[in-house]
């Protein structure tokens, strides 16, 4: 939340509110098209796949789904092993009361390198801390750009010039 803050920030610094929101709600919803649920990076034409490596939803949604699938068990899934059980997927699951299309995995890393086919973007791989340093650095260069925008607006752009010496006009003799 504090990343889009930033963001919020820099761009309250337009001259025009209206504007600054609207870029804000932007900014937002490509986070939320460019984080990887939607599009793989790869299937992204380059000027728009920066957003998928800079806004911050990418690294957000890898950290959360690792944190609530991996301590996690599946009981309606049994570990197995492959080639021996016909029912075993190649992953060394299977679900006997679900169809296949349900059946994720046993243990949370099973079921997080299963959601890995649909969306690269989450993995069974701890990347956590690269993900939170990600999103502090997005954060703190939006700080850096803020403040230099708040010294650039604040700026007076006036110059102070030392007074003129003004001549006293001469004394008339009455």
């Amino acid at each position: 939340m504090w990343a889009w803050e930033c963001l919020a920030q820099v761009f309250s610094l337009q001259a025009n509110p209206v504007l600054g929101m609207l870029n804000f709600v932007s900014a937002w919803s490509a986070g939320l098209l460019f984080c990887g649920l939607l599009f793989r990076a790869e299937d992204v034409i380059w000027p728009l796949r920066a957003f998928y490596y800079i806004l911050p939803l990418k690294w957000l949604f890898n950290s959360a789904a690792y944190d609530i699938y991996m301590p996690v068990t599946y009981p309606d899934a049994e570990l197995c092993t492959p080639g021996v059980d016909p029912l075993c997927s190649m992953a060394g699951f299977k679900c006997p009361a679900l169809t296949g299309i349900n059946c994720f995995g046993h243990t949370g890393a099973q079921v997080l390198e299963t959601l890995h086919y649909s969306f690269p973007t989450l993995s069974s791989k701890d990347e956590r801390a690269l993900d939170i340093a990600c999103i502090l650095g997005f954060a703190a260069f939006l700080k850096l750009v803020y403040a230099f925008g708040v010294v650039l607006a604040t700026k007076s752009t006036s110059k102070l010039q030392p007074a003129a010496a003004t001549k006293k006009p001469p004394l008339q003799e009455v």
